[in-house]
């Protein structure tokens, strides 16, 4: 398809759309981590759950590399033929590629620290998450405001 053919208010409502379901996702997550925080529960255990949503991450990105197809709901599959089309194919999938990636990179890393003599003190660890989480939104928000 060519880019003209797409209508830009309608992908910005499905970007939004998107990052309205990536915000109830992360804060799901956030209201786990903090349950499980707050009975004791041990870094370990945290970064483990972390690392198995990473590797999910990387397969999923792994099976669209491959097939070109991605496992979602239909507002999802039009916002990535969206982007395919936007930036170009190859571009597309150097970016998925680098995603993939960074996300099998960083459980390397987890993998390599010692948790064994930390415990979660909670107000330490919300700082990465709310940085992440006002970073990921304002970079969504810049992109979706950048379309035109």
């Amino acid at each position: 398809m060519n880019e003209t053919k797409w209508n830009i208010e309608e992908v910005k409502h499905l970007k939004k759309k998107q990052l309205i379901y990536s915000n109830l996702v992360m804060v799901l997550l956030f209201i786990l981590f903090v349950i499980y925080a707050l009975y004791g529960g041990t870094p370990t255990v945290v970064f483990g759950f972390w690392c198995v949503l990473l590797w999910i991450f990387a397969a999923h990105g792994i099976y669209t590399l491959l097939t070109g197809k991605t496992m979602g709901t239909k507002f999802i599959r039009r916002v990535m033929a969206f982007d395919i089309d936007h930036i170009g194919k190859k571009r597309w999938k150097r970016r998925k590629f680098i995603e993939v990636v960074l996300c099998l990179s960083i459980t390397v890393v987890i993998f390599n620290l010692d948790f064994g003599s930390r415990s979660l003190d909670l107000p330490l660890y919300i700082f990465p998450f709310i940085g992440s989480f006002v970073g990921m939104n304002l970079g969504q928000l810049t992109r979706i405001k950048n379309l035109s």
